[in-house]
């Protein structure tokens, strides 16, 4: 019948219920329709769309398309056929026509897609896939059409955003040339552009970035987002960016961002920056979070410089703080630099915050084991309200050397939770422990489960 109709339009209320509910004839609908592409295109859309909310979800979903050349996408959809194949195959026919009406009818739509919630594969992010993918194609349509409805559509500003970070990469040269239009009126845009530039593009990415940042200068949070995105391209003019902004306080994040990116490029620049930056009285917690980042990257170069830093920071004793701190001496310890363990051994003794003190644990166990002297330590974060560690200190203590007789007075500590020896890896260590522990006066003060596990795995008995 589709083939044999003069006209389609009329006939919509007839097949539009079928095609909704068409899934498995998706591919002959693709080809009745194939003909009627330039006189029926109207027609073709609405089936593209009534048959694609039967889509599976999962295929749709925004992640399995990036960094997908358009060849490549256009290979895929014709493999599926179906409601992906028409909607290609419309959009190549009539690009100029069928991109604005994905961009203004389609990208708004949150209808899900057959055994999905919405919320990550629906109509709108199908029409980001494609026109992300058209865009490759036919980036002098694309990207006046995303112009327009960046004026007329502001509330959909989150999914340009989602098509500019495809289709920057994609097509660079285009991408920075439209960018440089939206400078005074779409400057979070342009911004975008900047942070996905590939690297060979930095002086058009740096001229994009002194533009907004001349026009909004009053915008803090814009300009020190443009000055860490400009930074990733590692030249001499980002640094310039960083050294010229650095008397403005409120910028502070964001140049410390820039300097962690650009250290590997300039070294010294960037540590002498970091002393005016990073040691500033009341700089926010944030600020601190990403100062230790900065000098967990420059540790390669200059541990001495981390290690003060470091120190510096954790004895401001604020809590999330000292979580950053600690996150970062995880891994810094591992370098061997006697200057991370022992900041390490020091926190151990006078932290007072459990998450802190749980990463200094974690930090402690990569290089050594408990000893007789961690266990005062030991015995006030066991004793903090928020504790929640047992198994773990029953690892460490079954690890180390620590004789069982004290260990097992740790194990009196633990009673709220001590039923994590079911947990514990069996070892003859083990059942010594719980040999010792059943055997202490105090062993009846325990609930009643933990004796009966207790007393089981000092038996040999798995519980």
């Amino acid at each position: 019948a589709l083939e044999r109709l003069p006209a389609l339009d009329r006939y919509w209320d007839f097949f539009g219920p079928w095609f909704a509910r068409a899934q498995d004839y998706g591919w002959l609908i693709t080809e009745a329709l194939q003909p009627r592409l330039d006189l029926e295109l109207d027609f073709c859309l609405k089936a593209a769309r009534a048959m694609f909310v039967q889509e599976h979800y999962y295929p749709w979903e925004s992640k399995r398309w990036r960094d997908l050349s358009y060849a490549d996408f256009r290979r895929e959809v014709s493999g599926m056929r179906g409601a992906a194949d028409l909607l290609a195959q419309c959009a190549e026919h009539q690009p100029a026509v069928v991109i604005p009406l994905l961009l203004n009818e389609w990208l708004p739509d949150r209808t899900s897609l057959h055994g999905g919630s919405g919320g990550l594969a629906n109509i709108g992010v199908t029409a980001e896939i494609y026109v992300s993918m058209f865009g490759q194609q036919f980036p002098d349509i694309v990207f006046p059409a995303l112009t327009e409805l960046m004026e007329t559509r502001p509330e959909l500003g989150t999914r340009v955003e989602h098509i500019l970070q495809n289709l920057a990469p994609a097509v660079p040269a285009q991408a920075a040339r439209y960018a440089a239009g939206w400078t005074e009126r779409f400057p979070e845009m342009v911004l975008t552009v900047i942070a996905k530039l590939p690297t060979e593009f930095a002086p058009a990415a740096i001229s994009l970035a002194k533009e907004v940042i001349l026009l909004h200068r009053k915008n803090a949070n814009l300009v020190e987002s443009i000055i860490a995105a400009a930074a990733r391209y590692r030249s001499r003019e980002a640094l310039d960016l960083v050294q010229d902004a650095k008397g403005c306080h409120e910028l502070v994040n964001g140049l410390i961002i820039a300097i962690s990116d650009l250290h590997h490029a300039f070294p010294e620049e960037c540590e002498t920056l970091a002393r005016e930056l990073c040691w500033r009285p009341k700089l926010s917690d944030a600020t601190l979070g990403y100062a230790c980042f900065f000098y967990a990257a420059a540790s390669a170069r200059s541990p001495e410089i981390a290690v003060q830093f470091f120190r510096h920071a954790a004895a401001l004793e604020r809590p999330e703080v000292a979580q950053s701190v600690s996150s970062a001496l995880i891994k810094l310890v591992r370098s061997g630099y006697p200057g991370f363990r022992a900041l390490v051994e020091e926190r151990l003794r006078i932290e007072k915050d459990y998450s802190p003190l749980l990463n200094y644990v974690i930090a402690l166990e990569q290089y050594r084991t408990l000893r007789v002297e961690d266990l005062e330590w030991l015995k006030r974060w066991i004793g903090l309200p928020t504790f929640r560690a047992a198994h773990d200190v029953l690892e460490l203590l079954l690890a180390s050397e620590v004789p069982l007789a004290k260990a097992r007075n740790i194990v009196f500590l633990l009673e709220k939770e001590s039923a994590s020896v079911e947990r514990a890896k069996r070892s003859p260590r083990l059942r010594k422990l719980a040999e010792k522990v059943v055997q202490d006066g105090r062993f009846t003060s325990l609930r009643e489960y933990s004796q009966r596990v207790w007393r089981m795995v000092a038996e040999g008995e798995d519980p």
